[in-house]
């Protein structure tokens, strides 16, 4: 069961990362060529595709959960509700994992790897103390609460940089 929960994420963070990828060097030259709502009309874009095709994808795999334990469990009743299980409780906010890899590559496309590799630095780290703590009072579902509930935890700091980040960039322009 967390096999396939790994590769559910990874084929979103897969396409994700793509998005990001494919997003940065047109950020870059918007950035450089001081084109700043053309930059923010690109991270918009790539947020709403990110983002928003995570939330359908996040929905689809909260609705039919089955469908997609039973693609990796055939006919392993068992398997199947354990993977439905760790689909519901690990994956309900995938969509975050999005938006950590478009807000990275924003940041390096403008010149701020410095903030994207704390973004990343930070993802991986701040799942250890969720790691510790939530399995000792939640047995099992604490595992697989960890990586939920640490990317809601870190969105908030990320999502307030970002909205520095643009905010800042408007003033320059100003300026």
């Amino acid at each position: 069961a967390y096999a396939v929960t790994g590769y559910l994420l990874t084929f979103y963070y897969l396409l994700s990362e793509g998005l990001a990828h494919g997003m940065q060097p047109i950020v870059s030259r918007f950035y450089g060529e001081k084109q700043i709502d053309s930059a923010k009309h690109v991270l918009k874009l790539a947020m709403m595709f990110s983002v928003g095709g995570g939330v359908l994808f996040t929905l689809a795999l909260l609705l039919f959960p089955s469908l997609f334990a039973g693609f990796f469990a055939g006919d392993n009743q068992s398997l199947q509700q354990v993977i439905i299980h760790a689909i519901r409780i690990s994956l309900f906010v995938l969509f975050i994992q999005g938006f950590f890899v478009v807000t990275e590559a924003f940041f390096q496309a403008i010149g701020e790897g410095h903030k994207a590799l704390i973004i990343t630095i930070c993802n991986i780290l701040i799942q250890l103390p969720f790691l510790f703590i939530l399995p000792r009072y939640l047995g099992t579902d604490g595992i697989w609460l960890a990586m939920p509930l640490s990317a809601i935890f870190l969105m908030v700091p990320v999502l307030f940089l970002l909205i520095k980040q643009v905010k800042q960039m408007d003033q320059t322009i100003i300026v």
